[in-house]
């Protein structure tokens, strides 16, 4: 019998000079994979904050990040000076990152991509230029992404080149703990896994630190040094954090770090009000103990309102306590125009001797909460115990055309578009200096002055002169007109005019000049309107040209059905009272919601309130409600501030908390001034 032996084939040799292992081994950081894994864990933890708080749509920041920081660590351990890498580099995260935001676009091609994503991003840029609002969230979204990218490079390149602990981790760490501050407590524990990772990187840097200089010095020591250090590490920062988290801590308030944090914050403090119109679809996460009105109130998305005091208000009845008021209406939101200050002491410049009628004069106490310079006040401020700043529109200021020509452009008030129709035929510049200076007293409204004159050589042009016309009078021929059109031999082409300012003024805001405090208080006595319904139908619509102005200014891309809305509510209705109180009875039927989508970048704020989402909050009603009489013909303006509910019975005032923040709409109506609507 014939026995026959197995014969095994040989084992695969492991070749260690595979070009994929030396690729491998050449890019192997020195300091181990381990090392790259905790600063991804640091690094996700970070995009991962910033992703569940749902800014804006962005491109997968984790994605963003990881990439970034494979860059990072490839240039790291490319030797010689990393000055050209890091150039080529940025080259590279620029063009991913805009490769990524272009699929946020809602285009269909790959080459529509991007021109959608550059035409948004010039629409923005020209909105910042122009002090405009801006919905749109891509640039928002855009500056995410590239932080991720610059976070994750600067990190990696950081600790694999340098050993660089503050490099590798204060980026970070500060972006982290910025994004945490505008979020609520229930992102509290992330701080904890972030912590967690950070503790373990700066074992693991200071565990490299130590073998080099072991090395350095020829002081022999175990392999997997680093590898004990990082988990002997772990388990005292868990028990570590563990005891923060049990052991309860007690809010400690130090009035000098307070006064520190506010000024160290003055700085970002005025850029709040760009950043708001910049970034008006943001969503407000966490409430900021209170609300800040500033120039500009743009439509926002979801809000969150503590119950946090910000005012005491002593009064014998609540009132309104206005902000700001708000004249031009834009898609994107309200904001206000170019402004003058008057002080406010015991009697407010121009609100003597003219008072509207149906009015009672009230004085109250505010006392802030919270350090300040904005100071809210009741409708009408009179007069004031303490020198207080009130800003209020600067008069209307215009410039007619005297000799015909295309004046569709100017965009004038209605009654000064008629005046120019009728100086244009008179054809002035025929006639005598003073028939001229009649026909232009003749046909300017009354509550306008003339300030300037412009001459030409000829009717058909030449240089120009101007001249400024003193002491300006209205309603009568004034000698100081006629001297400055006897000044010149030429042709008046221009005049330019002013409204007279009113009397009393419109009030946008007040403030004070210096911070006030808690403890602070400040004391104004107000004008209150008490007109009845009766008194309000009979109030005819014999509006001043200040009113009308400003306050029926509607933008031209308003959409249609808005308008149609505003016609079919008022139908019928012949007096500005009762079509406000019909305006105001269809609003009511929709419901109050503080989570709402902001409106698209391209959407009006008040048809996105009406016709998409159909529900919102004060900013929305408000708005609505102005805008809707505004196409009805009712001078209309929306106010921002606060309206008290709760009054302390042991205190005898009334608390106002940042939940009491309110928007609401008032119209004008002749010899009874403005009047709240909800």
């Amino acid at each position: 019998m014939t026995t026959q032996t197995a014969v095994m084939a040989p084992a695969p040799t492991f070749n260690p000079d595979h070009p994929v292992l030396r690729a491998f081994r050449r890019f192997t950081p020195a300091e181990g994979w381990l090392t790259f894994v905790i600063l991804m864990g640091t690094l996700l933890v970070i995009t991962g904050t910033v992703t569940d708080a749902a800014w804006a749509d962005t491109p997968s920041l984790a994605g963003i990040v990881f990439v970034s920081a494979i860059a990072g660590l490839v240039v790291a351990k490319v030797p010689g000076n990393p000055i050209g890498w890091h150039v080529a580099t940025v080259v590279l995260g620029a063009g991913f990152v805009y490769w990524q935001m272009s699929t946020l676009t809602e285009a269909t091609g790959f080459i529509e991509h991007f021109q959608e994503l550059n035409t948004r991003l010039n629409q923005w840029r020209e909105t910042a230029g122009e002090g405009g609002i801006s919905t749109d969230t891509i640039p928002f979204a855009l500056m995410l992404a590239s932080f991720a990218w610059v976070i994750g490079y600067v990190s990696a390149w950081a600790t694999f080149r340098k050993h660089n602990l503050w490099l590798a981790v204060l980026p970070g760490g500060i972006a982290m703990f910025s994004n945490l501050s505008y979020l609520p407590d229930e992102f509290g524990p992330q701080v904890f896994l972030y912590l967690l990772f950070a503790m373990l990187l700066t074992i693991r840097i200071h565990a490299l630190n130590q073998a080099t200089e072991w090395q350095r010095i020829g002081f022999v020591f175990p392999r997997n040094h680093g590898f004990y250090a990082v988990y002997r590490g772990a388990w005292y920062i868990l028990f570590a954090l563990v005891i923060a988290v049990v052991i309860p801590a007690r809010p400690v308030q130090v009035p000098w770090m307070d006064a520190a944090w506010e000024w160290m914050r003055t700085p970002i403090g005025s850029l709040e009000d760009d950043l708001d119109r910049l970034f008006a679809a943001l969503p407000d996460r966490k409430g900021s103990g209170y609300r800040v009105f500033g120039d500009f109130l743009p439509f926002e998305g979801p809000i969150s309102l503590s119950d946090e005091p910000i005012f005491l208000l002593d009064a014998p009845h609540p009132i309104y306590l206005r902000a700001r008021a708000y004249p031009t209406y834009a898609p994107q939101g309200w904001t206000v125009d170019d402004t003058e200050e008057l002080i406010l002491t015991e009697t407010l410049p121009r609100s003597q001797p003219r008072r509207n009628q149906s009015r009672l004069e009230l004085e109250y106490t505010v006392a802030p909460l919270f350090t300040t310079r904005s100071l809210p006040v009741s409708n009408l401020p009179l007069g004031s115990e303490t020198e207080l700043n009130v800003q209020v529109l600067s008069p209307g200021d215009y410039w007619l055309p005297l000799i015909p020509g295309d004046t569709d452009s100017l965009d004038l008030p209605d009654d000064l578009a008629t005046a120019v129709v009728s100086l244009q035929s008179a054809e002035i510049y025929e006639r005598s200096k003073e028939s001229q200076a009649g026909t232009l007293f003749r046909a300017i409204p009354a509550d306008a002055v003339i300030t300037e004159i412009l001459f030409q050589d000829t009717l058909d042009g030449g240089s120009e002169r101007a001249y400024i016309v003193p002491d300006a009078a209205v309603g009568e021929v004034n000698s100081n007109l006629i001297e400055t059109l006897e000044q010149d031999d030429g042709v008046v082409s221009w005049v330019r005019v002013v409204r007279l300012a009113p009397n009393p003024p419109d009030i946008v805001s007040v403030s004070s000049s210096d911070s006030l405090f808690v403890g602070d208080q400040y004391t104004v006595t107000s004008s209150i309107s008490t007109a009845s319904a009766r008194e309000l139908r009979t109030a005819g619509t014999d509006y001043p040209g200040w009113v009308t102005d400003r306050y029926l200014q509607i933008p031209d891309e308003l959409p249609t059905r808005v308008t149609d809305l505003a016609l079919d509510l008022t139908r019928d209705i012949s007096n500005p009272y009762d079509k406000a109180k019909a305006i105001e009875s269809y609003l009511r039927t929709l419901p109050y919601d503080q989570d709402i989508p902001a409106p698209g970048f391209d959407a009006d704020g008040v048809d996105h309130f009406l016709f998409v989402v159909g529900r919102g909050y004060s900013d929305y009603f408000g708005s609505a409600m102005a805008v809707l009489m505004r196409e009805a013909d009712i001078p209309a303006r929306m106010v921002a501030g606060y309206a008290p509910r709760e009054f302390d019975e042991e205190a005898e005032n009334f608390v106002v908390r940042e939940a009491d923040s309110h928007g609401w709409a008032e119209a004008y109506f002749p010899d009874f001034g403005w009047v709240e609507f909800e």
